[in-house]
């Protein structure tokens, strides 16, 4: 098999994955930013096993495959806002050699997301004011953030050393 073919085999797998997420995340009341947020990890297994722009395009497919299909679409639109491109754009943005210039892009970047949501959305889905939300929006990607890289670090240590041949 092609190495072409291997890797689109493998993304479409992580985006039928993240789409299985993302169903469940309007099934599950308790754990619906969870579920969302998982779905957002199968973007980034593909950047680990394919490469960056397969990262795109399985963060492209879930999301309109999850505007298509999943009931609640307030959990596709979070995962298209938040926690689908983030893990992808992690990787290059982690590659900068200033980590205070990292730092603030991110923190720019999941803003500006949050800013055109309130936009779409808007005030009335958030019950706190927009100062107060992107103070919150900052402080929660700092969160996953870190809990995101020891994930990758746990992933690419206990499975993508063992399946790269």
């Amino acid at each position: 098999m092609s190495d072409s073919v291997k890797k689109l085999s493998i993304a479409s797998m992580l985006t039928a994955v993240g789409v299985t997420c993302l169903y469940f995340s309007g099934l599950i009341p308790s754990g619906q930013i969870a579920m969302v947020a998982i779905a957002g990890m199968f973007s980034c297994a593909a950047v680990i096993h394919c490469g960056l722009g397969y990262g795109f395009i399985v963060f492209a497919a879930t999301a309109i495959l999850g505007l298509l299909i999943v009931p609640d679409k307030g959990n596709a639109l979070f995962y298209i806002a938040f926690f689908g491109y983030y893990p992808v754009l992690k990787s290059p943005i982690e590659r900068i050699k200033n980590v205070w210039i990292g730092w603030v892009l991110k923190i720019l970047i999941v803003n500006l997301a949050f800013a055109i949501l309130w936009i779409i959305i808007g005030p009335e889905m958030f019950s706190y004011g927009r100062l107060l939300g992107h103070a919150a929006v900052s402080v929660v990607l700092v969160i996953f953030d870190i809990g995101l890289s020891n994930i990758i670090a746990t992933y690419i240590r206990r499975v993508a050393t063992r399946t790269r041949k």
